[in-house]
């Protein structure tokens, strides 16, 4: 199996890249103000500095740490939601409850109708609530059997663990990874906009 390339390493790429670029990229700036206490850019007011502010290797080597200091806030956020619900995923509690789902189902004439359905609105919740993503993909040969048993092909095999979770990822409810984020960084509480969140 291919190797990558390392996500630090990667991401010091782009700091450098983004270094260098200041030495040929002219240097501009938007307007502040402070409206209901946060500071907000005003729109149209971006206007190029008549002098370059090239940025050189020292600048390029504390990036990171700045950075950090910046975040902290949403990195300790992230680190504590994060981490617990890992944990709860780490038990393996929602896996087998959500094979235990899907096998009843099949097994189950009566419900066989409503197999896609609710399997796929089980996988949403998990992607809107804790941001199951990558973690469908085990899924994927345990459904694509049962999609094929009940007379569906490899296909809705596929699509049943990966778009119930991606629908559910993108109409995020409580997912720490994208909402926690946006939400710190925009400075807004995290159940403005609840109700629409859960509608879609």
């Amino acid at each position: 199996m291919k190797k990558g390339l390392n996500t630090l390493l990667l991401i010091y790429i782009i700091v450098v890249a983004t270094g260098i670029l200041t030495f040929i990229v002219p240097a501009g700036e938007y307007q502040r103000e402070i409206k209901n206490g946060k500071i907000v850019v005003v729109p149209n007011s971006y206007k190029v500095l008549p002098e370059k502010h090239p940025q050189g290797i020292g600048a390029m080597i504390l990036a990171p740490i700045k950075g950090f200091e910046k975040a902290t806030e949403i990195i300790v956020f992230l680190l504590i939601i994060g981490g617990a619900f890992m944990i709860i995923q780490h038990t393996g509690a929602i896996d087998i409850g959500l094979k235990k789902l899907a096998f009843v189902m099949s097994e189950k004439p009566s419900l066989q109708k409503y197999f896609i359905p609710v399997t796929m609105t089980a996988f949403s919740l998990a992607g809107s609530l804790f941001g199951m993503c990558e973690e469908t993909m085990p899924f994927v040969l345990i459904f694509i059997p049962l999609a094929i048993t009940l007379g569906y092909d490899s296909l809705v095999g596929t699509a049943i663990p990966f778009l119930g979770a991606a629908a559910g990822f993108a109409g995020s409810i409580l997912n720490p990874f994208t909402l926690g984020i946006a939400l710190k960084i925009a400075e807004l509480p995290y159940d403005i906009g609840l109700w629409y969140r859960v509608l879609i």
